[in-house]
């Protein structure tokens, strides 16, 4: 079940970056809050998101499906 989460890391344009957390809910479709991808005072929509479901984040970094980008 965990492979279902994912860790969702985001860049606005100014140079802003901020993490999340969301689910796959489909094969190319991952359910999340809108204000982890949105954020009016760095511009609005992120420019930059990284998707690493699955992923491990202590002690260290493990991704065992890979990261995904726009």
């Amino acid at each position: 079940p965990y492979a279902a989460v994912c860790h969702i890391r985001c860049q606005w344009a100014d140079g802003t970056v901020a993490t999340g957390s969301g689910v796959l809910v489909g094969l190319n479709d991952v359910l999340t809050a809108h204000h982890v991808i949105f954020n009016a005072g760095s511009g609005g929509y992120a420019t930059r998101i990284t998707v690493t479901p699955g992923a491990d984040t202590a002690p260290t970094w493990n991704t065992p499906f890979g990261s995904h980008s726009n």
